[in-house]
């Protein structure tokens, strides 16, 4: 695949995905604070709010994924056993953020690097 060519996008809208939204702690991850693990993505990259997310096994790390609905572009570098095929998990600081979030369906579109 050549650098920066866009992958799964049907048309301008790009392709439906679930989306819900884990944070560092415990609920989501098994670790606490103070854990050498905390905070640090499957990638080895420290979670940032704005920027992580957990992608599926198929979308290499460095993947960028724009989700039109709030113009905002994210970066595969997580992973979670929950994370499969169609759903994607953005990183958020806040837990009642999170939780707020729920789950939702929204189109997004995949940039393969």
């Amino acid at each position: 695949m050549k650098t920066g060519q866009i992958i799964n996008i049907p048309d301008e809208n790009g392709v439906p995905y679930t989306i819900t939204a884990y944070t560092a702690g415990y609920e989501s991850t098994g670790k606490h604070p103070g854990d050498p693990a905390y905070g640090i993505t499957a990638s080895g990259k420290v979670v940032q709010e704005g920027r992580t997310i957990a992608c599926p096994q198929d979308l290499s790390f460095g993947t960028k994924i724009h989700i039109p609905k709030w113009n905002q572009t994210y970066v595969c570098e997580d992973r979670g056993s929950a994370i499969t095929n169609g759903h994607l998990d953005i990183y958020m600081e806040d837990l009642n953020d999170a939780l707020q979030f729920g789950v939702q369906q929204v189109h997004v579109k995949v940039w393969e690097y």
